[in-house]
C-alpha cells in the first residue's frame, strides 16, 4: 500500500485485497458468520481511542466477545486494560488494530477525508487522534518489545479523567503518555497527566501532540514534556 501511494496509484485497493485475503484466512480456520469478521473490523475501527463494548459488535455478546479474543490471537486487535489507582478497579478496555493503513480506511468510511496540517478547528481533528493513539499504541508495543505491560488510567468512575498509556519499565516506574491530535500543546491538555501525577508522582510524564519537543512545566515533582 505504501509503494502504490508512492507511486501515485489507488492504494485503497491494495488495502482491500490485504484485508479480503485476511478474512479469507481467518474465515477457513475460525469457522463463524461472514460478515463478522469485516463488522469486527469495522467496529474497532470506529471505536478507536474510546471505550470498547462487546455491544458495539451487531451481534450476540457471546459471538462478540469469541470474534475479540479472535482477533487478537491472529495479531488483528490490541486490547488495553483501563486501570484505577488502586488494584480494584477496573474499567471496560480500549482496543487498536495493528494494521494502521487500513484502519485508515475505514475511519474514512465515516468521517471527511481531514489533513493533518490543514484541519485546524480541534473538533474537526477529533477522528485524527484515534488515528495517532493508535499509532503511538504501536510503537509503544514495539519498544517494550512485548514484555513490559501498557495499560490505560482511569481516575474512577464518575470523572472522565484518563491517561492513554502508561508504560511501565523495568525498575518499576511508569510512564504516562496522553496523546493529542492537537498542533499546539496546552495547558488544558496536561490535565489528566497532572491527575496522575497527583496519585502516582512519577518523574516524567509525556504529552504526544504535533508541536515541537520542549518541556512543558514541572507539576509537582513531576516533568511534564511534549513529544511530537
Amino acid at each position: 500500500a505504501v509503494k502504490a501511494s508512492f507511486n501515485g496509484e489507488d492504494y485503497s485497493r491494495v488495502h482491500q485485497m490485504i484485508l479480503a485475503s485476511q478474512r479469507d484466512d481467518f474465515m477457513r480456520k475460525e469457522p463463524m458468520d461472514d460478515h463478522l469478521f469485516i463488522d469486527g473490523f469495522r467496529t474497532l475501527s470506529h471505536h478507536i481511542g474510546d471505550i470498547s463494548h462487546y455491544s458495539h459488535i451487531p451481534t450476540t455478546q457471546h459471538k462478540a466477545k469469541r470474534l475479540i479474543e479472535l482477533m487478537k490471537s491472529w495479531f488483528i486487535a490490541i486490547e488495553i486494560a483501563q486501570l484505577g489507582s488502586i488494584p480494584s478497579q477496573k474499567f471496560s478496555p480500549k482496543r487498536y488494530l495493528y494494521d494502521i493503513g487500513i484502519l485508515r480506511s475505514y475511519r474514512e468510511l465515516s468521517i471527511p477525508k481531514i489533513s493533518l496540517k490543514n484541519t485546524i478547528h480541534e473538533l474537526e481533528r477529533t477522528p485524527l487522534g484515534g488515528l495517532i493513539e493508535n499509532a503511538i499504541c504501536l510503537s509503544l508495543l514495539a519498544r517494550s518489545n512485548g514484555v513490559l505491560p501498557i495499560t490505560g488510567w482511569k481516575k474512577d468512575k464518575k470523572h472522565p479523567i484518563e491517561v492513554d498509556f502508561i508504560v511501565k519499565n523495568r525498575d518499576g516506574s511508569a510512564l504516562p503518555v496522553e496523546v493529542k491530535a492537537s498542533i499546539r500543546a496546552q495547558d488544558k491538555h496536561t490535565r489528566s497527566l497532572c491527575a496522575y501525577a497527583d496519585r502516582h508522582a512519577p518523574p516524567i510524564a509525556v504529552l504526544v501532540s504535533l508541536d515541537r519537543l520542549q518541556q512543558l512545566n514541572v507539576y509537582r515533582k513531576t516533568k511534564i514534556v511534549n513529544i511530537p
